[in-house]
């Protein structure tokens, strides 16, 4: 493991630990907010939550996915015994886990290459660091340069 991963690695276990920590002490001092934390399927009940909530940007697919999976009989029953009032069909459900699969993906290249480029969600850049952007993506794009060639902000 080189040292970055190991970093990472002592990294993750500290933040897991913090958060056993956390909830054995929420456990033992606060009724109240252990109870909540014990909510059947609370991660799902959020997911959803935060899903309706969004400003919207044309993303219903990952809405969908969270209506089908907090609706699946196993789930639901877990939160209430009323009947469930959304009824979704095994391949409306397997398409809807497959359309988010692949949102969720295409999402995460699309941030990658918003911050290979340097523009944020909307297409822009901050003002500060305009021209410098734009000499790096006009030098990216130069057809004239030589590999041997660097870019002139390299040099300054």
């Amino acid at each position: 493991m080189s040292s970055e991963e190991q970093m990472e690695a002592k990294a993750k276990f500290r933040s897991e630990e913090a958060n056993l920590y956390y909830t054995a002490a929420t456990g033992l001092y606060n009724g109240n907010h252990w109870s909540a934390l014990k909510i059947p399927h609370l991660g799902m009940r959020q997911y959803l939550h935060q899903q309706a909530g969004y400003l919207w940007d044309g993303d219903v697919i990952n809405l969908r996915a969270a209506l089908v999976g907090i609706t699946t009989p196993q789930v639901w029953d877990a939160i209430t015994s009323e009947r469930c009032p959304v009824v979704f069909s095994d391949q409306e459900r397997h398409t809807a886990m497959e359309e988010a699969n692949e949102w969720n993906e295409c999402e995460e290249l699309l941030d990658f290459i918003r911050n290979d480029v340097g523009i944020d969600p909307e297409g822009g850049t901050e003002p500060a660091n305009f021209e410098e952007d734009e000499r790096d993506i006009c030098w990216r794009n130069w057809p004239f340069k030589d590999d041997t060639d660097f870019p002139s902000s390299s040099l300054v």
